[in-house]
């Protein structure tokens, strides 16, 4: 028998990043961020078709989880992708879907 315990960790961290930018809304979020980085929360929201308030829960949570940086202008925030896999992987996934 092989040990997969490397492969093992592997996976559970590649499941802890799928499951941070499955959410429908997250992904339109990135793909957002992915065209135009450095956009206000109100853009996103707007691009994106949600309400501020959501947007801005979105945000916190994939900064949280290390995929967002904000970065602070005065009284407003710009958002950028900070985790190159996210950029990564959604350029995969623009080609398949």
């Amino acid at each position: 028998m092989h040990d997969l315990s490397d492969e093992f960790e592997r996976a559970n961290e590649a499941q802890f990043f799928l499951k941070s930018i499955s959410n429908p809304s997250r992904l339109l979020i990135l793909c957002a961020l992915m065209k135009t980085p450095g956009l206000s929360n109100s853009e996103i929201a707007t691009l994106c078709g949600l309400s501020v308030s959501s947007t801005s829960q979105y945000l916190v949570k994939m900064i949280d989880i290390g995929i967002l940086e904000r970065k602070k202008t005065g009284k407003e925030a710009h958002y950028s992708i900070k985790d190159q896999r996210v950029i990564e992987v959604l350029t995969i996934l623009k080609k398949i879907f």
